[in-house]
């Protein structure tokens, strides 16, 4: 990339205008990068690296459907007061090797007052790749009514 100027200034395009950046880099072109992106960083996401996510970049939505610019993170409400009035029964699932720090998924279970976290062990952030059976039983056992 750092050898395309086009990408250079589509990648600072990215931050100060999307739809600019989306013009000039449209999806045809960016996903298959994005896709090449996501399999290089597939071991990152599994509780053992020599294992990534059987998950492929394929199987995902492309690089706009992913990506919250940082001027969205201004002009989006905070979420969470609307969040703390919903009476909806709610599965926060974490792996416990997850990359993403476990004080995320804590505060979506504080924050959801019918949310119930369960961590899945021995599971990166793609669970369902890492433990498909223990992601499988967890999401059957928040869904079947308890008796």
């Amino acid at each position: 990339m750092e050898n395309n100027p086009r990408l250079v200034a589509w990648s600072l395009l990215t931050g100060v205008n999307p739809r600019a950046a989306h013009a000039l880099v449209p999806d045809a072109e960016i996903d298959p990068l994005f896709a090449e992106l996501l399999d290089i960083a597939a071991p990152a996401a599994a509780c053992d690296p020599t294992r990534p996510p059987t998950v492929t970049s394929a199987a995902l939505p492309g690089f706009y459907a992913n990506q919250l610019v940082s001027a969205d993170q201004s002009t989006v409400p905070d979420p969470r007061p609307a969040l703390r009035s919903s009476h909806v029964p709610t599965l926060v699932l974490r792996g416990d090797c997850d990359y993403k720090r476990p004080e995320i998924a804590a505060e979506y279970a504080e924050v959801l007052p019918e949310a119930r976290l369960v961590t899945i062990p021995d599971a990166g952030h793609v669970i369902e790749s890492d433990q498909p059976d223990a992601y499988r039983e967890a999401i059957l056992g928040f869904l079947t009514p308890r008796q």
